[in-house]
């Protein structure tokens, strides 16, 4: 009770003090200033509009807004702001309070009224209604004040028709060609922002049809408002200093690609000419057949602005060069002609490093990590990559409520090898010009010791193919895996614990993984992007042609179980789907509300009556569930043994998922962060499980099932590094089936003391 006693106290007094100091924020006005409570847009029009519309378009230029409000009358931004008094320096306690927690007061006499009506109407304007007239009224009363803006609008105009410049003029002929994929269609309102876009449209079309020296900024459209009925049309003109060299459409001649320009300086190079190219290096590092596809720029062929910048994309995409440039030079002033000239800078070639730190895993191991790796970015000589990586490390698992010494030996290595395009039996053209697909052949080994548990080996080859659709969707296809696991050297209370567990002994068995698996990738994040979505659905199946072959051809193994064999070891067969879909808000640069949801579900059949454990999914840990330890809610409400506790929860484990996050970020000082979280989340099994009751996943039962944990975060956040702790604090326990809201403890010290919960990351959580 003390603690909550001291939680108590710290709230009255911060709620006192923001009362003494008035949170309506009026203490904080100078003499003769009245705050700006609200403001308000009105609409009048004597035809039918879109009222909302108008009001969006209008509030987008109408600044600075009020002060936000809390419970309908404090305005705790200003009252901080004037709490805060004058800091004597730029920085310490006062400033921070002062600048980030409080807000300074918003005036009438901060607004200008004029500018922003004249706004207001130019937007407008900007979208079709022409006749528009903004007024505003102000009401003062005693320190406040409110403004109403006052709009009036008549019928919103309407386009009818497009006229194109009609002369004999090559380039004038090239513009009406263009007019079949126009952006603007008869009967639509008018839009600024659409002419825009209808004119960058244009510009890009006769950029890639010759005219090199041709800018948007040549053309002009002219509205004709006197057709009536609130009718316009538009005329397409260029400008009459349109230079003459804008007009005429030029070839590409003499395509030179010079590697490491500045080497070259003064001497000849050795010069080789491929494709109506002329490849000019002192030393030729890259096969000029090799980079070949990747140059879309061609002698003899009319400029074209997109080949131009997927020659760029790709030249840069293939990250063996530090530097890509593409230049343009006419041969003369009277020639038609470009000379091209492509400059590429390379990376070195060898890389070796080495790094030495921490590692944090999702399932409350941290420890430290001793990783190597060796790079070959051009080991043919077609900008292939060649990456071997060894890493071995030890780790602990901490922050766990119960008492649990587990220790863990980790050892890695990895040889990866990276072709810069598709390797198929068959041709592929249907990807994105900016990207390169990639193929990726590798070839792993993994080794781990749990201490008095058991030692895991898996060697695994793999062959998959990476490509990017867009700046925001890229796809993963392994196309092919092939992972052998084994387990050994087990103690004997893991024994006893998987003979009493027939699925569990055969999620641990060894076994072969023959799987294809599909990721899909979508992320939004762009600079300024207030609304960030990012989501990564994926489909893993197991076992499937293996086991139609032996179906057809016979299984030759001697085995007379009903488990098909590969070489004498079972193999896996399931079908899995998992979808990790998040979502970002952000309120200012200080505060963003950051949620995640979990869903997946795996199939066994066939051949497996368990999914392989490192399929199988689990919840709880420092990136899930924090306020539970890692693998220890669910599957359902089974409860293990109390024997067991010391076993890691290795039967806490399911074959669904479903978990959902909710995380308020913001800034505290400087470096440091806070958060204050909640998590709620379980694992059900697909089928009944004797060993495991409670288990199983019921449509109508599974929401009263799942665990909800709560609870605050500290991180230091220096950009390139992020250090963080957070202390969980449970609220429902689904183990606890007769009274599952363990929260009602809280007021036991002991039970704090057992089950608020310290996480230790790295990184954010999502």
């Amino acid at each position: 009770m003390p603690y909550i006693n001291s939680v108590c106290n710290l709230l009255f007094m911060t709620f006192s003090i923001l009362l003494l100091s008035n949170c309506t924020g009026l203490m904080s006005l100078q003499k003769g200033e009245k705050m700006l409570t609200e403001y308000k847009v009105n609409i009048e029009s004597e035809a039918e509009v879109d009222q909302s519309e108008i009001k969006e378009q209008a509030n987008q230029v109408i600044e600075p807004q009020p002060n936000q409000v809390f419970l309908g009358i404090f305005r705790p931004g200003p009252a901080i702001y004037h709490f805060a008094g004058k800091p004597k320096k730029e920085k310490g306690f006062k400033h921070w309070l002062k600048n980030t927690i409080g807000t300074a007061p918003v005036t009438l006499g901060k607004i200008d009224i004029e500018k922003t009506e004249l706004l207001i109407k130019n937007r407008l304007q900007n979208i079709g209604f022409f006749d528009v007239t903004v007024n505003s009224e102000v009401v003062e009363k005693k320190k406040k004040a409110s403004i109403t803006y006052l709009v009036k609008v008549k019928k919103r105009y309407k386009l009818r028709d497009i006229n194109y410049p009609k002369s004999n003029h090559l380039l004038d002929s090239q513009i009406v060609s263009a007019k079949n994929a126009s952006l603007l269609d008869s009967a639509q309102f008018y839009s600024l922002e659409d002419l825009r876009n209808e004119r960058n449209r244009i510009s890009d079309y006769l950029k890639n049809r010759g005219y090199f020296f041709f800018d948007k900024n040549f053309m002009l459209f002219q509205a004709d408002t006197s057709v009536g009925n609130h009718q316009f049309d538009l005329y397409l003109k260029l400008k009459e200093n349109t230079p003459d060299k804008a007009k005429v459409p030029y070839t590409l001649n003499k395509v030179r690609v010079l590697f490491n320009e500045a080497e070259l300086l003064g001497k000849a190079g050795d010069t080789i000419s491929f494709n109506k190219k002329l490849f000019i290096a002192e030393e030729h590092l890259f096969r000029p057949s090799a980079l070949d596809r990747y140059i879309f720029l061609k002698d003899g062929n009319e400029f074209s602005y997109s080949d131009y910048l997927e020659t760029l994309n790709k030249l840069i995409d293939l990250n063996v060069f530090r530097f890509v440039n593409v230049r343009f030079d006419l041969e003369d002033s009277l020639s038609d002609q470009l000379r091209t000239e492509i400059s590429l800078v390379s990376l070195p070639k060898k890389n070796l490093r080495a790094s030495f730190g921490p590692v944090s895993r999702s399932n409350n191991f941290v420890g430290s990590e001793l990783q190597g790796s060796f790079r070959n970015r051009n080991v043919f000589r077609g900008a292939e990559e060649l990456s071997i990586d060894l890493n071995a490390g030890f780790e602990t698992q901490f922050g766990n409520a119960q008492s649990q010494n587990i220790n863990s030996i980790a050892l890695g290595a990895k040889v990866s090898l990276n072709f810069p395009h598709f390797i198929t039996p068959f041709k592929i053209n249907r990807y994105s010009r900016k990207y390169i697909p990639r193929t990726s052949i590798e070839i792993g080994y993994d080794f781990q010791k749990r201490t008095s548990f058991y030692e895991f080996n898996s060697f695994r080859l793999s062959y998959a193919y990476r490509w990017k659709e867009t700046s925001t969707r890229w796809h993963d296809l392994e196309l092919a895996s092939i992972e052998y696991t084994t387990f050994g050297n087990t103690s004997p209370s893991f024994d006893e614990l998987i003979a009493n567990n027939n699925l569990l002994a055969q999620s641990f068995q060894n076994q072969f993984i023959l799987s294809t698996e599909y990721n899909f990738f979508y992320d939004n994040q762009i600079k300024n992007n207030r609304n960030r979505i990012y989501w990564n659905p994926s489909i893993d199946i197991a076992g499937n042609l293996v086991s139609v072959l032996q179906n057809v051809f016979g299984n030759s193994n001697e085995n007379t179980s009903d488990t098909q064999e590969i070489l004498g070891i079972p193999y896996a067969q399931y079908f899995k789907l998992n979808s990790d879909l998040r979502y970002y808000h952000s309120f200012s640069k200080r505060m963003v509300l950051a949620t995640r949801l979990l869903t997946g579900a795996g199939f066994p059949y066939g051949n497996s009556d368990a999914l392989p454990y490192k399929k199988q999914f689990f919840t709880g840990g420092t990136n899930s569930l924090r306020a539970f330890p890692a693998r220890s809610v669910g599957p359902g409400n089974y409860r293990p043994a109390e024997d067991n506790a010391n076993l890691l929860f290795f039967d806490q484990t399911g074959d669904i998922r479903l978990e959902a996050n909710a995380e308020f970020r913001f800034d505290i000082y400087g470096y440091l962060k806070g958060a204050l979280f909640i998590d709620a989340g379980n694992v059900w099994t697909v089928n009944e499980d004797i060993d495991r009751p409670g288990a199983k996943f019921e449509v109508d039962e599974f929401y009263q099932q799942l665990a909800i944990g709560t609870g605050f975060g500290i991180r230091m956040d220096a950009s390139f590094f992020v250090l963080r702790a957070d202390w969980g604090i449970p609220l429902r326990n689904p183990a606890f089936i007769a009274d599952p809201w363990v929260i009602n403890n809280f007021g036991s010290s002991e039970w704090r003391r057992d089950n608020i919960i310290l996480n230790i990351g790295i990184g954010y959580p999502f």
